[in-house]
């Protein structure tokens, strides 16, 4: 009986084994499963938020999201627009003007120099508080920018 037991016992210790590495190895499968089967959805804080609009240039785009101010329970009184860099020529260095709500009047002016890591940023709407910050992801670059309700 002893010899049984400990018998069991390796068989379950192997297959345990087995259910942990293809937990690892098809974490993204199972995640977007969870996700697709459950409709859960990843925060706009952390997405940037839904897209508003796309400018293509040549080589690159500029992908422009819609404001996000979600909070828990409430809209917050602070909040953020992204605007991601997207492309295989982007300038080395980004300067534009930047018309987030598409009321046809630019919003802010932000240039950028990915080589040096400085950026100048000016607010042109009495909404628009500051840059929160410029960030590679990947080969692509994403600005955030603090607004106010």
């Amino acid at each position: 009986m002893v010899k049984v037991k400990a018998f069991l016992g390796y068989i379950a210790a192997v297959l345990t084994l087995f259910v942990v590495l293809a937990t690892f190895i098809g974490n993204d499968f199972f995640a977007k499963k969870f996700v697709d089967i459950t409709s859960l959805k990843v925060s706009p804080i952390y997405t940037g938020g839904e897209l508003c609009k796309v400018l293509p240039y040549d080589g690159y785009q500029v992908k422009i999201h819609k404001p996000v101010f979600q909070g828990l329970f409430s809209d917050r009184a602070k909040g953020f627009v992204q605007i991601d860099y997207e492309g295989k020529n982007i300038p080395a260095i980004i300067s534009q003007n930047i018309d987030f709500d598409n009321d046809g009047n630019n919003d802010f002016y932000i240039k950028y120099d990915p080589k040096n890591n400085t950026s100048e940023f000016k607010s042109l709407n009495k909404n628009v508080v500051s840059l929160e910050g410029v960030y590679k992801v990947k080969d692509n670059y994403s600005a955030r920018v603090s607004l106010k309700k």
